[in-house]
């Protein structure tokens, strides 16, 4: 302590009669040390305080523990729970079941992944429901078709056998028929010609020929040749139209789609009666005053082979108005028809 240093000591401790720790700090003036400042205190009440340290050192550090603990099950959970509603969901899409949702909504990128597996559920419950929707056209198509085929093929091959067995050899029986085979074989070409304009226009790569056409134009050049039909039946069509409006589009396929609303208006028109064409702006409409359609059946209208049972529509394909959405479709055109039994029926196409 006279050199200068402080020092610790517990030789004092005889003279209090207890345990004492002394600390010794000496007094310098001018670099010299002169005295020296004796602190004494009882090694107990150090002791004391030194093992409550140590206890609640001991505490907080099971605490600390217990918290950790506590939180990283927390943790652990928040985290797990929703991996494991995932991996379900997953397993649920991988045994086809694509109406499964997660059912997690936290806001992080667990969040966004289980949002993504919904998005992919979702589409992939869409594609199921196309699919499925598509192998029921196919069958109805398969269906259709063969009912369609095997009427006039039926005819045809019961008039040849007769006529080859000499079942049917009076003049005008033979010449009967010849003119119901060919009537056959007209619809038979017909079906055929049908189909392969369908298969072209439900075709993505089949490219249509886009060019600047006046619709006016288009429009008048149909009515005339429905006019040539309507003539059969004493059948009017009337023509209201504005001034030449240009359009862009194929020409051949337009008036095609005219052409197969009008053949229809004129079929199912009375003879003698009324068939309007009317132009306003870019919307064209065509309305007869036939018998119309049920309610029943007017969703059903663009259908293939959807045809209205009468005598009126016994040839028709049951395609031509397939082919006509088609082509509205193909042009961005907007199709859309009203009818009302007994009154008539109105199409409206709208560039």
């Amino acid at each position: 302590m006279f050199s200068g240093a402080t020092t610790f000591s517990e030789s004092f401790s005889g003279l209090f009669d207890t345990p004492t720790l002394t600390v010794g700090t000496p007094i310098t003036v001018g670099g010299q040390v002169v005295g020296a400042v004796l602190l004494h205190a009882p090694v107990e009440g150090i002791e004391g305080a030194t093992g409550q340290g140590v206890r609640i050192l001991g505490v907080s550090t099971l605490a600390a523990l217990a918290l950790a603990v506590l939180l990283s099950l927390f943790l652990a959970y928040t985290f797990t729970k929703p991996v494991n509603k995932m991996k379900a969901a997953a397993l649920r899409l991988a045994d086809g079941d694509y109406t499964v949702k997660t059912e997690v909504a936290v806001k992080d990128e667990i969040g966004e992944l289980a949002a993504v597996i919904d998005v992919l559920s979702g589409r992939l419950w869409a594609a199921q429901q196309e699919s499925a929707r598509l192998e029921q056209l196919r069958r109805d198509f398969v269906a259709n078709i063969s009912h369609e085929l095997k009427t006039p093929v039926t005819v045809i091959r019961g008039s040849l056998e007769a006529l080859c067995d000499g079942v049917v050899t009076d003049r005008a029986q033979v010449d009967s028929y010849h003119r119901q085979m060919l009537l056959e074989s007209l619809h038979l070409q017909r079906l055929i010609t049908d189909l392969l304009d369908l298969s072209k226009l439900q075709n993505p790569d089949f490219v249509i020929e886009m060019q600047p056409l006046d619709l006016t134009e288009i429009v008048r050049d149909a009515v005339r040749s429905a006019e040539r039909l309507a003539e059969e039946k004493d059948i009017k069509i009337t023509q209201e139209l504005e001034g030449a409006l240009p359009v862009t589009g194929d020409y051949g396929r337009l008036r095609q789609m005219f052409m197969i609303v009008l053949d229809n208006a004129v079929k199912f028109s009375p003879a003698g009666g009324l068939v309007e064409v009317t132009q306003k702006g870019r919307t064209v409409s065509v309305t007869d005053h036939g018998a119309g359609i049920s309610e029943d059946f007017l969703p059903h209208v663009f259908d293939r082979f959807y045809k209205v049972k009468s005598e009126e529509n016994k040839s028709g394909s049951g395609l031509g108005l397939a082919i006509a959405k088609e082509i509205a479709d193909r042009h961005g055109v907007s199709v859309s028809v009203e009818s009302n039994e007994g009154q008539g029926t109105t199409f409206q196409f709208r560039f």
